[in-house]
């Protein structure tokens, strides 16, 4: 008996010498996950884009509470130079006086350049909720959000381009609500007009062979129909279940609403 007691009480301490160890790796894991690829990472201001960039690479969640005004790169590509660039699960929640734009003190004269705030590429996920994104750089072209092998899911908020707010070269952005503007100066151009269909905007080539796509459930559109054959005869960003609906403003513009059809 005595030996079945000491055999019993061997074979417990080993199991519970096993469930710690068991623990310990677990909480090691854990541990190790917060500063791993894919973690979320809080923090409640941000004010430069080296803030930004960081998490923009690794991974996690940012509370911007402060307008953040970013400064153009000094790049010569003459097609779109990104300020930042996402390529991990991000997610953006903007206070009512978070917002993210181009610095006006950089934007006085000619860029020699299209400055492009966020370039979502291979393996970027962002998230938006809330917050104004603006690409007003004065009488600059500038865009907000460009989609070069990543996913955008824009939860709501105020994105101003200009001309474009978001566009997909490749991959896919996925509209809830918000509302989707040019930006002030280059809206007051004579142009304005024809440029309001570019708000929101896929490549030609990359939506015609699937490789580029707008999802869209809700939002507010200025002067821009996104289900009115924005890719050609017979194509709608809008999702199957959703209508649009225009309102008149006093000002000539006319706001295009997405909402769930009756």
């Amino acid at each position: 008996m005595k030996v079945l007691k000491r055999s019993l009480l061997l074979c417990i301490g080993s199991i519970v010498l096993c469930v710690a160890l068991l623990a310990g790796t677990t909480f090691a894991w854990f541990t190790q996950s917060v500063s791993s690829s894919g973690n979320t990472i809080t923090a409640g201001e941000y004010t430069t884009a080296e803030d930004i960039a960081d998490v923009f690479a690794a991974g996690g969640t940012i509370n911007v509470e402060n307008p953040v005004a970013l400064t153009p790169t000094e790049e010569q590509d003459p097609v779109l130079s990104p300020i930042l660039t996402v390529t991990a699960n991000v997610t953006m929640n903007f206070t009512e006086d978070g917002s993210l734009g181009i610095d006006p003190a950089a934007c006085t004269e000619s860029l020699p350049h299209l400055p492009l705030l966020i370039s979502v590429n291979e393996g970027g996920v962002l998230n938006i909720n809330n917050g104004t994104f603006s690409a007003e750089a004065g009488n600059n072209g500038a865009y907000g959000i460009n989609i070069l092998g990543g996913t955008v899911v824009i939860n709501d908020g105020y994105f101003y381009g200009a001309a474009t707010a978001v566009q997909v070269e490749k991959g896919s952005l996925v509209i809830k609500d918000g509302f989707f503007d040019i930006a002030p100066t280059y809206k007051a151009r004579d142009d304005a007009a024809q440029n309001a269909k570019y708000i929101v905007n896929c490549i030609d080539d990359a939506y015609n062979d699937g490789s580029a796509a707008i999802l869209i459930t809700g939002g507010t559109f200025v002067n821009f129909d996104p289900s009115a054959d924005p890719e050609g005869a017979g194509t709608s960003y809008v999702a199957a279940g959703y209508t649009v609906k225009a309102e008149q403003q006093a000002n000539g513009d006319i706001w295009y609403t997405v909402t769930m059809a009756i």
